[in-house]
């Protein structure tokens, strides 16, 4: 009796075993499903013109682990997704992407959306609050799509969000980001290759927690967590109140 209790156990622990060596890399069925829909809706509004594979090694093989696949990385303890990226794939006009595939996606800490032509975002229940769900967003990537002003509020929603890349997009115009307002995490702010005139509106994206910041020559002076500013006509270094300290200290 003996021992066929210490053997149930001894393969009980084999099974632990090999589920860490292997399995722990497989993301949870919620995200897994989550994926291939994204997938779907992703190929749904290609260009007919444009062939090449996407996503390829993303599956219905029931053996493959998707912490594997490309684009993804999950955390080996939780099995989460907590970076997700797709590649170049050319969209047709006036696509949009419908938040709430993301939703899933509960965990995920850099989202790149990079260079999938889209013109806009949208999520017909939680409109612009749809991004709140995403609670743990600290990178997010929308370079080279189509977005225009419209996607500030949608934005304003990734209060966790500490890095916002959208250069190559059609954000015109005096630029006026109060929708951004709640970012007050952010510290990269990426706008560069838009047609975007004006001075930059750092008071829009402040925190009033924050204390007094020293701007460059030229940019308007606040208070603000924000430390890097790509600006359409080069770059804005924005020193962050502890530099700004120890640069006076030295001074003296």
């Amino acid at each position: 009796m003996e021992r066929k209790v210490f053997l149930g156990q001894y393969l009980i622990w084999v099974m632990l075993l090999l589920g860490q060596l292997h399995g722990y890399i497989s993301c949870i069925e919620k995200e897994k499903n989550a994926l291939f829909e994204l997938k779907k809706f992703l190929l749904s509004r290609r260009e007919e013109w444009d062939h090449d594979h996407f996503v390829p090694t993303w599956t219905n093989d029931t053996e493959s682990d998707c912490c594997l696949w490309q684009g993804l990385k999950c955390d080996p303890t939780s099995r989460r997704v907590i970076e997700l990226s797709f590649g170049r794939l050319f969209l047709k006009e006036s696509s949009r992407l419908n938040l709430s595939l993301l939703h899933p996606f509960e965990e995920v800490r850099s989202l790149d959306l990079s260079f999938l032509s889209f013109e806009g975002i949208y999520d017909d229940v939680e409109g612009y609050r749809s991004l709140r769900r995403l609670r743990n967003l600290e990178i997010l990537d929308l370079t080279f799509n189509r977005f225009n002003n419209s996607i500030f509020p949608f934005l304003n929603a990734a209060t966790s969000l500490t890095t916002l890349f959208l250069p190559w997009n059609r954000i015109d115009g005096p630029l006026s980001v109060k929708e951004l307002r709640d970012l007050t995490n952010l510290e990269l702010l990426d706008l560069s290759r838009n047609r975007i005139n004006g001075s930059i509106p750092i008071q829009a994206l402040c925190g009033s927690s924050f204390g007094r910041v020293n701007f460059p020559e030229g940019v308007e002076s606040s208070e603000s967590k924000i430390q890097w500013i790509y600006w359409p006509n080069g770059i804005a270094r924005v020193c962050c109140p502890e530099e700004a300290e120890s640069s006076e200290s030295k001074e003296q």
